[in-house]
């Protein structure tokens, strides 16, 4: 990854600001940031060029959770919630938004390595997606296979973003494989009541890498489009 990067940080308070940079730069992080505070700065901030996204807390309540499916809506590019306390509920929240990360504030230096491994696992997930999109452009027998299988596939790398979805995955669950693509499987797919449960085991991913409900063959409930459930499995 190149040593700079275009980084957005929706930061409402100054100081807090100076420190994230203090811990960018001593962790070897060179970083092109530009502070934000409110909903029109951000948006009119997405126009340019962002590699990523740090958020905290902007003016008039924006929560820095709140900031990530508005980044969405715009970019692929990966959000790092900061919280100020080692607090459940913001971890929840910025996890069931959809963000890529969430540091806390006694940790700042983690956002240096955990900004790197978002923007390399960004960068493999283009290329896979090109990868897998290879087939159907040119004909090939892979391609044939997923969109001719009787169930939907959807497959998902490690930092949750759907990278495969085939023909029977459109017309079961009802997004477009264009729709679905790069979003995240957490914030799309995964019912409420089920979500808190979810993020307890994404959090013990994160930790050990190894969560019990990442492995080995689970049944469970997935969302369609329409908001119906349709019962799925996990190999």
């Amino acid at each position: 990854m190149a040593a700079s990067i275009q980084l957005l940080h929706l930061e409402s308070d100054p100081a807090h600001a100076e420190r994230v940079e203090l811990a960018l730069a001593g962790g070897g992080l060179t970083a092109s940031l530009r502070r934000v505070a409110t909903r029109a700065e951000l948006a009119a901030a997405l126009e340019g060029p962002v590699d990523a996204v740090v958020a905290r807390q902007g003016a008039d309540g924006l929560q820095g959770w709140d900031a990530v499916p508005l980044v969405h809506a715009r970019l692929d590019v990966p959000v790092v919630v900061v919280c100020g306390s080692l607090d459940d509920e913001c971890l929840v929240q910025a996890m069931r938004a959809g963000a890529a990360d969430c540091v806390f504030e006694e940790f700042l230096p983690r956002l240096v390595p955990v900004l790197q491994r978002e923007l390399r696992d960004r960068a493999e997930r283009r290329h896979h997606v090109e990868v897998e999109d290879e087939p159907r452009r040119s004909g090939g027998a892979l391609g044939a296979l997923l969109d001719g299988a009787l169930d939907a596939v959807v497959t998902v790398a490690d930092d949750f973003k759907i990278t495969g979805w085939n023909a029977q995955a459109e017309r079961i669950l009802g997004w477009s494989r264009d729709e679905a693509l790069g979003r995240d499987f957490r914030t799309l797919m995964v019912p409420q009541d089920s979500q808190l449960r979810h993020e307890r085991a994404v959090v013990a991913y994160r930790e050990t890498g190894d969560s019990e409900i990442f492995h080995g063959r689970r049944e469970g409930h997935v969302l369609r489009k329409d908001g119906r459930r349709s019962r799925s499995s996990s190999p």
